[in-house]
């Protein structure tokens, strides 16, 4: 019957899929519904409902496509064949055929393809059967083909779904990179028509940053998450924010606040997630060292994970019901236990050919081993652990920040640069049109001497805005080029992170095995003589000495993290002494690491009963580094020209010095920078605070550093001022309220 009537039928009716809508809704204006045309579309809409984000062909609801094929039988207004074989796929998924499921959905799609129609649910709910069929490279063949496809004919609404559908085949073959650049393009598309799935993505990007060890960038995209759904009121995907949040709570450490987040998650969570999410429950109450709760929560996700079928809980790499026990284990010293559960991780995620579980578990298992010191299975699993995660690092950005974002700011940069050349065009054009008409003016009232006056002041006016334009386009470069380089910082500081440890961790083992070595010596009829007990302390010496370089390394790696990050713009306590001294010691290796030549004394007088006050660390952070910055540069100026030649102080001994202080006023506290330089001249000192002003040879300052300052102190309800003397130094004076 389907047959002889796709001879009929009109083909003039085109469903219409809307999107970020209330299902119940729906359902209540079906039933009110009068014409063929207005029910099709409204079931076509309860067939692939998208309301709760469900990613699933289990989930598409067959009483609604037999409605259809129903009304379409007796209206005759489409060729219903998509719909008919979309019921064969799901009779195939019922019977868990999922091969012949896959062939049937691939045929359903091509034939609404035929018919032009926006089918953006079915085609992320196909993407579920190829998962659990785990045919991932029939999935990137299918979802290539077709996103190749739609963007010729122009149908940017599925592309987005492919996109999205790519970006998980990524996620699969542990290319973090290239599923996040993918889950942007589909975000990208979701923007001009569904808020939730534009939401989404964002969610899914922060997930896959947490898994990447980049909690900045997960935090930023959770936060435009929120925004969205709050600026849409449409509906959230509450499930998805919480739950990441607490992802990276955990990858954090956080373990409290990621129970928190547990808590809220409760009745949102999904018969699917249940055993995930009290997985995370357990780790974090190992890690909180809540043993005795810890087990309740891993016996209870044992029997249900039994009674579900689920053994084995792998969800984007997230981690698994084995790897919660080894945890545990772990942390109660029952160190064969744990050994067992860590392999079992370990091969259930090579059976899996999840890259990103098994590089995971390869770094645990050399970790596990080197801390049981057993050196040779350590070195066994540290040389896969490497081998796997450059393998995919070939695969991906390796610092940590997709592709995609890069090439957005680059494009943005090159679309303002071609905007500040128009308006550069369009100024010059205007200054020469100016010029000609003031010229013609001269000639017809050269006598008039108001006129005159009028002409001069406006061609000064047009060459000041010119130079303003130009200035403006040198600082936008330079801010872009300075944005690029944090990050470039901050993906070197984290590359640098994972060699380091290993220097540290080996370099006491190798004492620790000297030691050894020296016990067992003296029980040998002929123990060592002096030359190689001599050598051996030696080599323990040299150890120390690595050890601790590597430790002074790692402090300086932290440090560059610390300074390249991103402020949040939240007031936190903040213990002022602390963050004083942190800085003050960043900003003089900053400076011994570009000049080696240079020393300075550092003097110190923190007012202890200050405690913590209420400020944005990083912010005040910055301000400090740009003080101590100015102090040192300074002291170093006053250095050489002490040793000048032509210098009336070239017979003084100079000792450069930069000093800090804290003290408790009233309900304010006060940080006094304060330095031996060369001071600054009282003629310029009513300008230091202005953007762009510098004091600086051209080329070694922005003239931002103290304008910014001035902003961030402002910010705070603060007040900042100076006190110099030339020749003896400059003192900068903070003032801050404690209850900000």
């Amino acid at each position: 019957m389907a047959l002889s009537y796709s001879a009929v039928a009109s083909d003039s009716f085109h469903f219409a899929p809307i999107y970020d809508y209330n299902k119940a809704d729906l359902v209540k204006q079906l039933t009110i519904t009068k014409t063929d045309t207005g029910k099709l579309n409204l079931l076509f809409n309860l067939v692939f409902d998208n309301n709760d984000l469900v990613e699933s062909p289990s989930y598409i609801d067959t009483f609604y496509v037999n409605q259809i094929i129903s009304i379409n039988e007796r209206a005759k207004l489409f060729d219903d064949m998509p719909f008919r074989t979309l019921l064969l796929a799901l009779r195939e998924g019922a019977k868990t055929n999922y091969t012949a499921e896959i062939a049937l959905l691939t045929k359903t799609i091509d034939q609404f393809d035929e018919q032009n129609t926006e089918i953006v649910m079915l085609l992320i709910e196909a993407r579920w059967i190829f998962n659990v069929a785990n045919e991932q490279e029939e999935k990137h063949q299918f979802y290539t083909k077709k996103l190749s496809y739609y963007l010729q004919k122009g149908q940017y609404r599925n592309a987005a779904a492919c996109y999205h559908c790519l970006a998980g085949y990524y996620v699969f073959k542990g290319d973090i990179n290239s599923s996040i650049n993918n889950y942007l393009k589909a975000g990208e598309q979701f923007q001009s028509f569904s808020h939730l799935w534009y939401m989404h993505e964002f969610v899914i990007v922060a997930s896959r940053y947490s898994e990447w060890g980049n909690p900045e960038k997960s935090y930023a995209y959770l936060q435009m998450a929120q925004k969205v759904a709050s600026n849409s009121g449409t509906g959230d995907d509450r499930f998805g924010l919480l739950s990441n949040s607490m992802l990276l709570e955990y990858t954090l450490k956080h373990y409290q606040r990621s129970l928190a987040y547990i808590e809220q998650i409760g009745p949102l969570q999904v018969e699917s997630s249940q055993v995930t999410i009290i997985t995370y429950k357990a780790l974090n109450l190992v890690g909180l060292n809540r043993l005795n709760d810890a087990w309740d929560v891993l016996k209870e996700i044992k029997d249900r994970s039994g009674q579900s079928g689920l053994s084995r809980v792998i969800q984007n790499g997230e981690h698994d019901l084995d790897y919660a026990f080894y945890k545990y284990y772990l942390a109660t010293k029952e160190i064969s236990k744990a050994e067992r559960y860590l392999l079992r991780s370990y091969e259930n995620a090579k059976m899996d050919a999840t890259l990103r579980n098994e590089v995971t578990y390869l770094k645990e298992l050399s970790q596990f081993y080197d801390s049981q010191r057993k050196m040779d299975k350590a070195w066994q699993y540290t040389v896969l652990y490497n081998r796997l995660n450059d393998s995919i690092q070939l695969q991906t950005n390796r610092f940590n920040v997709a592709s995609y974002e890069n090439e957005q700011k680059e494009l943005e940069q090159n679309r303002k640069m071609a905007l500040l050349q128009q308006e550069h065009a369009v100024q010059e054009a205007t200054i020469g049109q100016r010029n000609m008409i003031i010229w013609i003016s001269l000639i017809g009232l050269v006598a008039v001497l108001g006129s005159l006056i009028l002409i001069y002041r406006q061609l000064q006016i047009n060459k000041r805005n010119l130079n303003n334009l130009k200035s403006t386009q040198a600082q936008l470069i330079q801010s872009e080029k300075m944005a690029s380089l944090g990050e470039l910082t901050a993906g070197i500081a984290h590359e640098i992170q994972n060699p380091l440890n290993f220097v540290n961790n080996f370099s006491e083992v190798n004492n620790e095995l000297i030691e050894e070595l020296k016990m067992k010596n003296a029980k040998f009829k002929t123990p060592y003589d002096e030359e190689e007990i001599e050598l051996l302390n030696d080599i323990y010496q040299n150890n120390e000495k690595i050890n601790h370089h590597g430790k002074r390394a790692d402090a300086i790696v932290k440090g560059m993290l610390q300074h390249t990050r991103s402020s949040s713009g939240v007031k936190e306590l903040t213990n002022i002494n602390a963050l004083a001294d942190e800085y003050l010691r960043l900003a003089y290796h900053g400076l011994r690491a570009k000049d080696n030549s240079f020393n300075a004394t550092m003097k110190t007088d923190y007012d202890k009963t200050i405690g913590s006050i209420n400020i944005v660390p990083q912010d005040i952070g910055r301000v400090l580094l740009n003080l101590y910055n100015n102090a040192f540069y300074a002291c170093t100026e006053r250095s050489r020209s002490a040793v000048g030649e032509k210098n009336k102080m070239k017979n003084e001994k100079y000792e450069p010095t930069v000093s800090v202080s804290t003290k408790k006023i009233n309900n304010k506290v006060e940080i006094k920078v304060m330095d031996n330089g060369g001071g600054i001249p009282q003629k310029v000192l009513d300008k230091i605070f202005q953007p762009f002003f510098t004091t600086k040879p051209t080329g070694q300052g922005t003239g931002l550093g103290l304008s910014l300052s001035y902003d961030i102190i402002k910010a705070h309800a603060g007040e900042i001022k100076v006190e110099t003397r030339e020749r003896e130094g400059s003192e900068f004076i903070i003032l801050l309220p404690i209850t900000a």
